[in-house]
């Protein structure tokens, strides 16, 4: 996925990164050399391009507003399943790529095949006890 306006260069990454933490917290973030490298490259080959940042969302609601940042930074985004390819599909299109590290969100909840998506089941509250004084 492209930005509207793909750059050759990233923004200011202390910006990006204050963006994608508060939005997945500082412990989905990835900038250090290893993972940087790791998502920029699949079996046989380096990509051309390496990622700025790799963030990890947890749901639907911070998927949205990470690809929100990104298309409001001209960002594109390379979304990575788990392990290495062997087509190069995910692999930064430009320097201004952020790698989406999609391993947080592996649960399927329910499937519709009439509308072909998916849906999340809401989890049932626990009542809390008022007989308790």
């Amino acid at each position: 996925v492209h930005g509207p306006q793909a750059l050759d260069t990233g923004p200011d990454l202390e910006t990006l990164r204050a963006a994608m933490a508060a939005i997945v917290g500082e412990q989905h973030l990835r900038e250090d050399e290893a993972a940087l490298d790791l998502v920029s490259q699949d079996i046989w080959e380096r990509g051309e391009h390496r990622a700025l940042i790799v963030v990890a969302p947890g749901s639907t609601r911070e998927l949205a507003q990470v690809v929100q940042v990104a298309h409001r930074l001209g960002l594109s985004l390379a979304p990575r399943g788990a392990g290495m390819s062997y087509t190069g599909a995910y692999l930064p299109a430009n320097a201004a790529s952020i790698t989406l590290d999609m391993r947080r969100m592996d649960r399927i909840l329910a499937i519709s095949p009439q509308d072909m998506t998916g849906k999340k089941k809401k989890k049932k509250k626990k009542k809390k006890n008022s007989a308790l004084i």
